[in-house]
């Protein structure tokens, strides 16, 4: 059995045509996308939005029929100064805060001298070729709760988010989880888990008598997934519950939350119960009994 099949299985009990729209903000390709597998088997669209020319030009390379991509930057509507760092993977609209690395003692000396650009930013709302989204992913080291706030109708219809958040700042001005985690409960989104979580050992002068992997104690970042909470999981259609599910098994692995959606579907009668059971006879060996 693949995962392919399984994903196909899904997109056959409801209208199998309309795939799931996934945004990638910040989508600079130095590690895989989470849903990668998903893309390579053609079943989902990805509309991407990077404003490093560079990672731009390395997406625009191998991007697929089912691939867009922008050479923009989303935010609140105005010109903004983008630090670009030469470890790209930390450029940003906030500058890092130096007293804050200094702290950690890390990255500060990696990360070489930023240069500064200035950038027109584009608000959610106001990209006509922007379809709707089902599933928004942000790795934009500090502005996705202000990218956020951009889009109330583009993320309408949104049924999960997967969200870089910092628990460390170090940005100067970022906000950090609590601000982001408050916003999204206040959206009716709920924090459902961690596909990454950094955690690192503060610098200290003592390290050539201690084993410094060993003590990683200190939260730095994660990427968190929300989902539609209570109240608004029973108000999902029947094509929000079947997208949750697809995205809850190809992209952040949540077998119990693609069952949930699946049995939301059999009780409003659009699915059945031997359309569950086939599901699960397509799950990994060690999660069927």
């Amino acid at each position: 059995m693949t995962d392919t099949a399984r994903w196909q299985h899904l997109y056959s009990l409801i209208d199998g045509s309309k795939l799931v729209t996934i945004a990638d903000i910040g989508a600079n390709p130095i590690n895989p996308a989470p849903y990668q597998a998903l893309l390579d088997a053609g079943l989902c669209r990805v509309v991407g939005f990077e404003p490093n020319k560079d990672a731009y030009d390395a997406l625009m390379k191998t991007a697929t029929k089912h691939e867009t991509y922008f050479n923009l930057a989303a935010g609140q509507a105005g010109t903004r100064t983008l630090h670009l760092y030469p470890a790209s993977g930390f450029s940003s609209l906030f500058p890092l805060d130096a007293d804050a690395l200094d702290h950690f003692g890390k990255f500060q000396n990696q990360l070489g001298k930023a240069t500064a650009i200035d950038v027109d930013l584009a608000p959610l709302d106001s990209i006509d070729d922007l379809p709707p989204i089902d599933l928004l992913k942000m790795d934009v080291q500090g502005a996705e709760l202000e990218i956020i706030k951009t889009g109330p109708k583009k993320l309408r219809h949104a049924c999960a988010m997967i969200l870089e958040t910092r628990m460390y700042r170090i940005y100067d001005g970022e906000p950090t989880w609590r601000a982001l985690d408050g916003h999204m409960a206040r959206k009716g989104f709920q924090l459902h888990k961690f596909m990454s979580l950094s955690q690192f050992a503060f610098g200290n002068p003592f390290q050539d008598l201690v084993r410094m992997p060993n003590m990683r104690n200190q939260l730095l970042d994660g990427d968190a997934v929300y989902i539609l909470g209570a109240k608004k999981f029973a108000k999902m259609t029947d094509a929000q519950l079947l997208k949750s599910a697809v995205l809850a098994d190809a992209v952040f692995q949540s077998f119990d939350f693609a069952l949930k959606c699946l049995g939301a579907l059999m009780d409003r009668g659009v699915i059945t119960f031997d359309d569950a059971a086939a599901y699960c006879q397509l799950l990994p060996p060690e999660l069927r009994r």
